[in-house]
């Protein structure tokens, strides 16, 4: 029980801290992968 309530916390921080990432990044102007190919290049921008 405890390690699954450990592992469930992990899990969850790292998505926060990706999601937070993400979020930086797109209000910089930019997701971070390069807007060469991607679908999405409008809408970054």
């Amino acid at each position: 029980m405890a390690a699954t309530i450990i592992i469930g916390a992990i899990v969850l921080t790292l998505s926060i801290f990706g999601i937070r990432k993400y979020i930086k990044d797109s209000k910089k102007g930019g997701c971070g992968c390069g807007c060469d190919h991607c679908p999405n290049s409008g809408k970054c921008h």
